[in-house]
């Protein structure tokens, strides 16, 4: 809830006058996108069950999850039985803080199994029912609503390409039902600018049930919930958070491919024989910030001025903004000079068989774009803007916001701020 007007602004209009305030957004726990969030992921889950007419006895659990902080929606479904095993290790590697569901549509093994693993954790997610008549039973009618409101133009693929064939109808069904309910909390950079990506519990990989990876102590231990003990906490020497989140990914989707298995012990190889490189790596990752969060937290403030009017926190807003967004870009010049490291050090043809690794030369690569990037990054011109000095206030000053930083971070060209 924030003030539209000052209270000068509200005396002009009568002595006893109110001042007009706006519910600007609502922030949960499992919507959080900025503070102290820590390097896990934060995630908000919508499952929508249905029959599955061609087994007897099977269901098909449709999904869809988000991370406001990346701004990253995945969907995907999954075959499952009364024993709940698929939705149960769905539950365990996304570790939601809420979880969205129709109590009506979603029969009792399924629900039971909810309960089950939300009490595995240190913290049990919230469980929320959705409300009535709020439940999307036809896809069509998702399909219409999505592109009715324009949510997820900003996404470089068309989103409705990213469902599975087979289960497409339970999975966009689930995604309507998490979409109306981001549009009640009023998160609309996630709508608009978020990524639809597909997620699949079982790809290529081995499977592990939710009751096995209970069993195991993989990520929770079985007496307080807490991480201590388990094989993640054992594994967990990374120095960034994208790194953390990636190795439980990874614990998740177990390899069995003996190939890719390979490629790995040649990357963990070639750092073991190159001590020097590896120490110069780890000094860079320690440098580096989470691109994900920074880049969601800058697509975030795309075409979203509406803030920046409000008259006492929309200087406050804008200082955030072009903070985040040199962090961004000095986060990018670090991100080069640790490729240019790997590829000097011949690390990058092992280390791209591994995990997606953007290319430097070549036909594909970031220097064709723009062969000075890494100049033009340093030359940034947001770091001569008096804003990006922290230290410096901006009550009474006259801001003149720099057009070439773009008009999606700018979009006032004078404001006095008065704050």
């Amino acid at each position: 809830m924030e003030q539209l007007e000052t209270s000068e602004q509200a005396k002009s209009r009568g002595s006893t006058s109110v001042i007009h305030r706006k519910l600007v957004q609502v922030l949960t726990p499992s919507t959080t996108s900025e503070g102290n969030i820590g390097p896990d992921a934060v995630h908000l889950l919508a499952v929508k069950e249905t029959c599955n007419e061609l087994e007897n006895g099977s269901t098909v659990i449709g999904f869809a999850f988000v991370d406001c902080a990346a701004l990253k929606v995945w969907v995907g479904s999954i075959d499952d039985d009364a024993s709940c095993a698929a939705l149960g290790a769905l539950l365990m590697q996304v570790s939601p803080k809420e979880v969205i569901y129709n109590a009506r549509g979603l029969s009792k093994d399924a629900q039971k199994a909810l309960k089950k693993y939300s009490s595995t954790g240190p913290a049990a997610p919230l469980l929320s029912p959705v409300q009535p008549g709020s439940d999307f039973v036809d896809p069509a009618e998702v399909k219409n609503f999505l592109d009715l409101k324009g949510y997820f133009k900003g996404f470089c693929n068309k989103w409705d390409h990213t469902f599975d064939e087979a289960n497409h109808d339970v999975a966009l069904c689930a995604l309507g039902n998490l979409v109306n309910h981001l549009k009640r909390l009023m998160l609309d950079e996630v709508l608009h600018n978020g990524d639809v990506l597909s997620y699949e519990v079982y790809r290529g990989c081995l499977k592990m049930d939710g009751q096995t990876l209970v069993n195991l102590e993989i990520f929770n231990n079985n007496a307080d919930g807490s991480p201590s003990g388990t094989l993640y906490m054992y594994l967990d020497n990374c120095v960034t958070s994208p790194g953390k989140r990636l190795l439980r990914n990874w614990i998740c989707h177990p390899l069995k491919h003996v190939e890719k298995i390979n490629h790995r012990l040649d990357v963990v190889e070639r750092l073991i024989e190159n001590s020097d490189a590896t120490l110069s790596t780890a000094q860079y990752l320690r440098k580096l910030p989470d691109l994900d969060r920074l880049l969601g937290r800058v697509k975030a403030s795309i075409q979203s001025s509406e803030a920046l009017l409000l008259p006492l926190i929309g200087a406050k807003i804008l200082k955030q903004r072009v903070k985040v967004f040199g962090l961004l870009v000095k986060g990018l010049r670090i991100g080069l000079d640790l490729l240019r490291l790997l590829q000097k050090e011949c690390l990058t043809p092992s280390l791209a068989k591994v995990v997606s690794l953007p290319v430097l030369d070549g036909d594909n690569g970031l220097d064709k774009f723009s062969p000075n990037l890494k100049q033009q990054l340093i030359d940034f011109p947001i770091f001569r803007n008096p804003l990006w000095a922290s230290s410096q206030t901006l009550v009474g000053r006259q801001v003149q916001y720099p057009r070439e930083c773009g008009p999606a971070l700018y979009p006032l060209k004078k404001k006095k701020c008065s704050c």
